[in-house]
């Protein structure tokens, strides 16, 4: 070996040491920096011809551990999805009032309607009892319609996001295929690729935030990305594109396909499921949100403008208590029906029969029956104090008349062979009659009061108080006061809509219950999001320990590098010294 060969081996070990160097102060000056990896140099000996001729840097390498990088993109998923699905339904539960109060609006003015139609069937005639029930309606009403409001701008700002998490989707798998093919020129130059890798990397990290991923790897460095259930994102130089349309996510290259179910985990997923319209209903907690609101609104409204019951009880439903009719031939259902007659009694065909009942025996004032072709109408006279009886009433003072003074009863046969035998009306031995409202006594409505309708519109959108009752022109009908309130306090009723089923409550526990099924699911996901930022922390910490840059090791490494360097730069100067010598024998 020559001076010449010491000379150029020296000079490839200061090489060496330089790039080393170069590395290392790179490691130390980003010891801080998010998602860096330690990077080395791979080195071999060189050789000239069959001897040793130095050292050579052939390569670069950094720290990893794929199966740990793994296992954090998919905890990167998980939290990106629980951290979104919390993030709107605690926005819910603010615009519901559950999230910072025991006793939310909607409750409370319920609560408080109820309350005030308790007060008007205590004193019917008290106009400022009417009054309040409106004024308390009102409120509710309101509170509904913000609701729906407030409801319909979150869906707005939940289609929004998932537009803009859609761009920036496309930017980062954009980026990652614009870095596959810098780190396959780096890597095809012998250059180091070590920092595009490490950008890659936390670019992954961020499309794993929005959907789940899988990662394989390709040739000169490249990398695929795949969704968790198979769906292609980036493979060497392409990369997907996608869309949405207010209802379906898909790829730009494939429109019509929806890809909903195929971008699974992830903030996007949360997103897109928040809004999603499923059948049957979604049971998890932060799908069909917004649906499962429309559809609960609209239920609450259903409740005081429907007239089918679903009350076990058969009692009325606020609607058809509030409309119950004035008149008391529509009002009394079947109570002349009640009335049976012998063949005997009931004469020639065509003929009138009129059956008067005296007051003294109903205590109602005078009341008739006619039946006239088979055909039954009922007629009042010298009613006290205005009022009607209501059917239960007059079949036990009917009951009691015919069983114990039949004599008293008159009845006439118009066209017939004369007066029949009052011993032939009849009733049933039970009363099979129901006042339409549950009144026991009816009220004829009095000038100026709404009939019917207290409630118009027909979901959460269009739901108000009858303009009459808030312009003044109708005041609340006094007859409905007991009606209503019966219909507010029964607690039969079956109520349903998506994401809620209901059997033998109220009015007022619908309401409680509603908003009590919204923050348990906020209570759920909530721990659920705990425990995803948790493990992704403790993930990210323990990856950054294998991966990153200790700073102490590199100080003992520089130590190194620099003795290295020094020695090779000594064996030069020694190798000049002798070249010096050489000379000067020369």
């Amino acid at each position: 070996m020559s001076l010449a060969s010491a000379l150029t081996i020296s000079l490839s070990g200061i090489q060496a040491t330089s790039t080393q160097l170069e590395l290392t102060a790179s490691n130390i000056s980003n010891a801080a920096t998010e998602g860096y990896s330690t990077k080395r140099a791979i080195l071999s000996p060189a050789t000239l011809g069959s001897v040793g001729g130095g050292t050579q840097v052939i390569g670069f390498s950094r720290a990893e551990n794929a199966a740990l990088y793994t296992t954090l993109t998919t905890a990167t998923s998980d939290a990106g999805l629980r951290a979104t699905q919390n993030n709107y339904l605690q926005q819910v539960q603010d615009i519901l009032g559950t999230s910072s109060s025991d006793n939310p609006t909607l409750a409370t003015t319920l609560t408080n309607f109820v309350n005030a139609w308790k007060e008007l069937a205590a004193s019917p005639e008290s106009l400022v009892a009417k009054r309040q029930v409106v004024q308390d309606a009102t409120t509710f009403v309101d509170e509904v319609r913000r609701i729906s409001t407030e409801v319909e701008a979150l869906d707005r700002q939940c289609t929004g996001e998932i537009n803009a998490t859609l761009v920036d989707l496309n930017g980062y798998l954009e980026q990652i295929r614009d870095i596959n093919q810098k780190i396959s020129q780096a890597i095809n130059s012998n250059l180091s690729s070590g920092d595009l890798q490490d950008q890659r990397d936390q670019l992954v990290l961020k499309v794993s935030e929005i959907t789940g991923v899988t990662v394989l790897t390709r040739s000169f460095g490249q990398i695929a990305l795949y969704t968790s259930t198979g769906y292609q994102l980036v493979d060497g130089s392409s990369a997907r594109e996608f869309s949405y349309d207010g209802t379906t996510v898909s790829s730009v290259s494939n429109p019509g396909l929806s890809l909903n179910t195929a971008l699974a985990g992830g903030s996007l997923d949360a997103l897109v499921n928040f809004r999603a319209t499923t059948t049957p209903i979604s049971t998890a907690p932060g799908t069909s949100v917004i649906q499962k609101l429309r559809s609960q609104l609209d239920m609450i409204v259903g409740m005081f403008t429907n007239t089918v019951t679903s009350a076990t009880s058969t009692q009325d439903t606020f609607a058809a208590a509030y409309n119950a009719p004035d008149d008391v031939a529509a009002a009394t259902i079947g109570l002349a029906d009640a009335l049976t007659f012998t063949a005997a009694a009931t004469g020639p065909a065509g003929n009138t029969i009129t059956v008067t009942v005296a007051d003294d025996l109903v205590n109602v004032g005078n009341y008739e029956v006619t039946i006239t072709n088979g055909t039954v109408t009922e007629t009042y006279s010298n009613l006290s104090n205005g009022l009607v009886p209501g059917a239960n009433e007059l079949w036990t003072n009917l009951s009691a008349a015919i069983a114990g003074a039949p004599s008293a009863l008159v009845t006439t046969a118009v066209n017939g062979t004369g007066n029949l035998d009052p011993t032939t009306l009849t009733l049933p031995t039970a009363p099979p009659l129901q006042l339409a409202g549950g009144y026991s006594d009816i009220i004829p409505v009095l000038p100026g009061e709404l009939s019917t309708d207290f409630f118009v519109g027909t979901n959460r959108t269009t739901f108000a108080v009858n303009a009459a009752l808030l312009d003044g022109t109708a005041t609340v009908k006094t007859a409905a006061a007991i009606g209503v309130t019966d219909a507010l306090l029964d607690a039969t009723r079956a109520f349903g809509s998506d994401g809620l089923a209901l059997a033998n409550t109220s009015y007022v526990s619908v309401i409680s219950a509603s908003l009590t099924s919204f923050q348990q699911a906020a209570n759920n996901v909530a721990t659920l999001k705990t425990t995803a930022e948790n493990a992704r922390s403790y993930l990210e910490e323990r990856y950054s320990n294998e991966t990153g840059v200790n700073v102490d090791n590199e100080l003992v490494n520089l130590t190194t590098l620099q003795n290295s360097y020094a020695a090779s730069a000594h064996v030069m100067s020694v190798v000049q010294d002798l070249f010096i010598k050489l000379e000067q024998l020369l």
